[in-house]
């Protein structure tokens, strides 16, 4: 049977090709965060002066492991003088081999990594290109003026292929009737940030290993529609989540973990009659990877149903994208899909550099149109991002962000 990699406790037996001395010294060098000239390697502060000339200057603030990687980037009392519109970005261009891995061993713990033996180094490697990504996507931000920050995530140990699989948004070739509104009413109240996160939403969920945003978000847009309209009268709550799994499993117009489109998912639940609550249909699709599982069509005391889904048009995206605007700030959260190819290092901030590929599906959730961003939430768990979240900017039809801002109709069963 072959070995299991987990902790650091194994280190000895992996053949990984360091010297005992050389991770010695890597531990020691990652402990010591006092040390200026190690921690100085980890990290910059960028400035977005301007557009074509952000800078870069090295820091000399004191880091813990956990900086390193991307949990927590927090400025020492020397840096935390400088002014707000200073962004610390970490820098991994500099590390030597023996400090890649030694992180890489960090990372393993943090996140409960577990590989077989013959799979380290195809893991090692793909980290070590993450690394290489995380700095290219932190210069771009920081020669865009943007104030996002790439680090090591849950996701630094795949290859661009494989996230791919964290995706799964599949626009649908079928011909169907939503409703088109190509006119929202001006937002007229007096707030510039709308956010309807625990007002209108239930809690970030996690689709782990399924390309099932497509199923998470239209359940989201569901709770987050009932949530506006029935709970008033005490017959919806925050509490009450609807079952991503019954879409997964039981729709058959989607693809289940190799991916959907929310659109077909509203035509399933009407025709359908209903959806469950996850407390009937709990999720599995994220314990055995990529499993869609069988239907059980046993599970059917649905609580809610649709009458009917819209979707905001437009003359072009940026007519869209106002019409987005108002009704999120008037109304209430939107389904949205979105180009997330770049977000698998995304740690915190505002997003503005992205490609529109359209392949992934998260839930527009507020606006700030005095700062210029949109708050989305995304289904890969509170550990990712911003809790969950992540903002990019406003008025660009950033990562596509216009390709199919939908609403629903609910209906209770």
């Amino acid at each position: 049977m072959a070995k299991v990699f987990r902790s650091s406790t194994t280190y000895g037996s992996l053949g990984s090709g360091l010297e005992e001395e050389d991770f010695e010294r890597s531990e020691e060098n990652i402990s010591d965060v006092t040390e200026p000239e190690y921690s100085s390697r980890f990290s910059v502060i960028v400035k977005p002066i301007a557009l074509a000339s952000a800078f870069l200057v090295l820091s000399v603030a004191a880091l813990s492991v956990s900086q390193y990687y991307g949990v927590d980037f927090s400025l020492s009392s020397s840096a935390a003088t400088l002014d707000t519109t200073s962004v610390t970005r970490p820098v991994y261009a500099n590390l030597e081999d023996y400090e890649k891995e030694a992180l890489f061993r960090v990372f393993v713990d943090d996140y409960a990594k577990m590989y077989k033996t013959d799979e380290y180094q195809t893991k090692l490697l793909a980290f070590k290109d993450f690394l290489v990504q995380c700095d290219a996507r932190n210069m771009a931000e920081a020669n865009n003026g943007g104030t996002a920050v790439h680090g090591i995530t849950m996701f630094a140990d795949l290859q661009d292929v494989e996230f791919e699989k964290y995706m799964g948004y599949l626009p649908t070739t079928a011909t169907l009737n939503p409703t088109y509104v190509s006119s929202v009413d001006t937002y007229t109240g007096s707030d510039s940030f709308v956010d309807w996160s625990d007002i209108y939403t239930t809690s970030v969920k996690s689709q782990g290993y399924c390309a099932s945003c497509w199923a998470f978000v239209a359940t989201e847009q569901l709770e987050s529609d009932a949530l506006r309209l029935f709970s008033g009268n005490g017959t919806f709550s925050t509490s009450d989540v609807l079952s991503p799994q019954q879409l997964v499993s039981c729709d058959s117009l989607d693809g289940g973990c190799n991916g959907g489109d929310p659109l077909e998912a509203f035509e399933y639940i009407i025709a359908n009659g209903g959806i469950v609550t996850e407390s009937s249909y709990s999720y599995t699709s994220s314990v055995v990877p990529f499993e869609s599982g069988d239907c059980d069509s046993t599970k059917n005391d649905y609580v809610l149903s649709l009458t009917g889904y819209s979707s905001l048009a437009g003359s072009d995206a940026s007519a869209v994208e106002t019409n987005m605007i108002n009704y999120v700030k008037s109304t209430g959260p939107l389904t949205v899909c979105v180009d997330a190819s770049t977000w698998s290092s995304y740690m915190s901030g505002v997003i503005s550099v992205c490609t529109s590929n359209v392949n992934h599906c998260v839930q527009a959730v507020g606006v700030n149109t005095d700062e210029g961003y949109w708050k989305l939430r995304n289904s890969w768990s509170t550990s990712w991002g911003e809790s969950g979240y992540v903002r990019i900017n406003l008025n660009e039809d950033l990562c596509g962000i216009t390709t199919s801002p939908i609403f629903t109709n609910p209906a209770l069963v």
